[in-house]
């Protein structure tokens, strides 16, 4: 038997100030406030996204992975090839370079790292041509 959940009533009534009062913060207020972020996740045996329906992982998915792992590429790498692991077992029509591609190809290199100083040059330092 299954019950019904009682959902939260919205008050769409309520006024947001334009200004905080002295020493608090305003509240955050969507403008829908049934909206929320879905995760962009795997449908497997597909391995298509969940939310978009692209292959996995989609562009969203990238930014949120990129962002959860941002301290450690590695991982990241690590967590991505199991997927993939997962993707050739259930998938053993496909290609696995195709879907290595897929997983791993968009993955930053870390060997590459750029120059951050403000040089204006976007290649690794070891192969600009330094003019003497």
């Amino acid at each position: 038997m299954r019950t019904s959940l009682a959902l939260p009533r919205l008050d769409h009534t309520r006024a947001v100030p334009d200004v905080a009062p002295a020493g608090q913060e305003l509240p955050v207020v969507s403008r829908r406030p049934y909206a929320r972020f879905r995760p962009h996740t795997p449908i497997r045996p597909l391995f298509r996204c969940r939310e978009c329906g692209g292959p996995w992982p989609c562009q969203p998915a990238r930014l949120v992975l990129l962002a959860m792992y941002r301290d450690d590429r590695h991982r990241l790498a690590v967590f991505l090839a199991s997927r993939l692991l997962a993707a050739i077992e259930d998938q053993p029509g496909r290609k696995p370079m195709d879907l290595a591609a897929r997983f791993l190809g968009w993955l930053p290199s870390a060997s590459t790292k750029c120059d951050t100083s403000g040089g204006g040059s976007h290649l690794p330092a070891e192969q600009r041509n330094y003019e003497e």
